[in-house]
């Protein structure tokens, strides 16, 4: 099973998105950015080997996640 990175620090969510073009990561940092602003309190779980990160608020963030994003290319 992967490990997520609790963080509220852009470095990981970067990670993900590297190899996407400047339009995608510019508008994937838009989203977290405005994510942020509306709630402050938000914790954010970046899972770098799946290029995936997923917000929430409280203590069940876990199980009551409200926002997942993953820069997985499509095939």
């Amino acid at each position: 099973m992967a490990a997520g990175i609790l963080t509220t620090d852009s470095t990981h969510f970067r990670e993900t998105l590297e190899g996407r073009s400047d339009a995608v990561r510019e508008i994937a940092l838009a989203i977290r950015r405005r994510i942020f602003e509306v709630l402050p309190q938000t914790v954010e779980v970046v899972w770098p080997a799946q290029r995936s990160s997923g917000y929430g608020t409280g203590p069940k963030k876990n199980s009551e996640q409200f926002r997942g994003s993953s820069s997985t290319p499509r095939m």
